[in-house]
């Protein structure tokens, strides 16, 4: 196979820069390994060769969430992490959705837990978690530790008072115990509602329960037990390969953001302050895995100690993060968890059908859980939990029936379910920005400064 040209790095203006080290990691890789990982981080079109690499690991779909988690995995390295909780049915696929990414992290970068008791994250190994992913199979097997991980990843450490005898005086003695991060995070739940304290600190996405995909998922399963899956399982094993490299590669640094002043967002609701700093950590995050497509630059000071390396946002990653985050925040900020929504649009869809038909008014039409059941295909027990959302949040209203237990719906909701899904965030266009420097760039002044630029000008 023929080998990827070699990137070099440049010298640009009075910033100095460098290549990005590629210093030994305890685990070694063949040269193969090296290229192709080397080749992967330098591409332009690195979210594409991403997607391909998911794809040929046998994931069917789910192409948003798998590079959002993927993401999420990397912002380990940052100071300000992400985090981030898939929401669906049971069997709809949250687990391969993470499954498939934690794949690609090497071991010793992450920790995986099925269940942790409340006090387990103040007492572990010094660095342990600090710079890694942690990854929870299930938000319920959290617990009562859900606190401490709030703390983690809003303060980027815990700290616990503990009280211990002196070894010496033999008196008990007040002692802090530390556990120091920063920690991103990825988790599932089919719960539909998180407690609003955790659930604002995660990007919420969700695994796609179309009848569609389930049709693409029979077909992949079929062709799992083909000669195909043969050639399939030695791909998969070589993309693993790669990307283990490849977060080997990644360095922990600094990201400057050039064009902060001049980004948009909506301020119109309280809680887009956290929002919007998880629009802002996405796209420091690409910046961050496309640092071998940048600058290293050095930032130097009188009272520092050391030289700061850092690395700048372009245009590139704030059109990558706007893509993403019209997609990914729009569920986070829905008051209806993906389920729920995905039931309205069954419900509100054969609803309108029906009265369409019958030629009467929508809030005279009546319909019962049976009858949800055989519009969805969904079981009881899921119909009742996301009934229970939709009526408390008023999209439906209950009506006792004839036979006293028996109940019967009306919809309350007339609108396009689908369309209050989606939410205007405000973000700047690219283009325009770009257009902005163009016209700033001619005055004396220009309006967006390097980053290093404004470093100098503090020291």
């Amino acid at each position: 196979m023929k080998s990827p040209p070699k990137t070099k790095s440049k010298k640009v203006g009075s910033s100095k820069v460098s290549k990005l080290s590629t210093a030994s990691s305890p685990i070694t890789s063949t040269n193969n390994d090296q290229m192709w990982a080397e080749s992967f981080l330098s591409s332009p079109s690195l979210i594409d060769k991403l997607l391909e690499d998911f794809k040929l690991m046998g994931c069917v779909g789910e192409e948003t969430s798998l590079v959002t988690c993927y993401l999420v995995a990397t912002s380990r390295l940052l100071d300000k992490t992400l985090a981030s909780v898939i929401t669906s049915q049971s069997g709809a696929g949250k687990s391969m959705i993470l499954n498939s990414v934690l794949k690609l992290i090497p071991e010793e970068e992450m920790l995986m837990m099925t269940r942790m008791t409340p006090a387990s994250l103040y007492y572990q190994a010094e660095g342990r978690l600090k710079h890694k992913l942690f990854a929870v199979g299930e938000e319920v097997g959290a617990g009562k530790a859900s606190h401490a991980l709030r703390c983690l990843l809003s303060d980027g450490y815990l700290s616990n008072m503990v009280t211990s005898r002196d070894i010496d005086s033999g008196q008990m003695m007040a002692k802090e115990v530390r556990t120091e991060g920063p920690t991103s995070l990825l988790t599932t739940t089919t719960v539909a509602h998180l407690d609003e304290e955790t659930q604002s600190r995660f990007i919420r996405l969700s695994a796609n329960e179309s009848t569609e995909q389930t049709k693409e998922i029979l077909v992949r399963q079929r062709e799992s037990r083909s000669l195909n899956s043969l050639e399939q399982k030695y791909r998969t094993s070589f993309v693993v390969q790669k990307h283990h490299k490849a977060q080997r590669l990644l360095k922990s640094i600094e990201v400057i953001n050039p064009f902060s002043k001049e980004l948009t967002f909506r301020d119109d609701l309280f809680r887009f302050r956290r929002e919007q700093e998880k629009y802002l950590r996405l796209i420091d995050t690409i910046a961050l895995l496309r640092q071998r497509q940048k600058q290293i630059r050095c930032f130097e000071a009188p009272w520092l100690k050391e030289k700061v390396d850092y690395i700048e946002v372009d245009l590139k990653d704030i059109q990558l993060a706007n893509e993403l985050s019209e997609k990914i925040l729009s569920i986070t900020l829905d008051e209806l968890s993906p389920p729920a929504r995905n039931l309205l649009e069954i419900i509100s869809k054969r609803a309108k059908k029906e009265v369409s038909s019958d030629g009467v008014d929508l809030k005279d039409y009546r319909f019962n859980r049976r009858e949800i059941r055989q519009w969805s295909g969904w079981s009881d027990f899921q119909v009742r939990r996301y009934l229970k959302e939709l009526h408390a949040l008023e999209y439906l209203k209950a009506h006792s029936g004839s036979q006293g237990a028996r109940f019967e719906y009306e919809l309350l909701f007339s609108g396009d379910p689908a369309k209050e899904r989606q939410f205007n965030l405000g973000l700047i266009n690219t283009e325009k920005l770009e257009q902005q420097i163009k016209t700033s760039s001619k005055k004396t002044k220009p309006r967006v400064d390097s980053a290093h630029a404004v470093l100098a000008r503090l020291s």
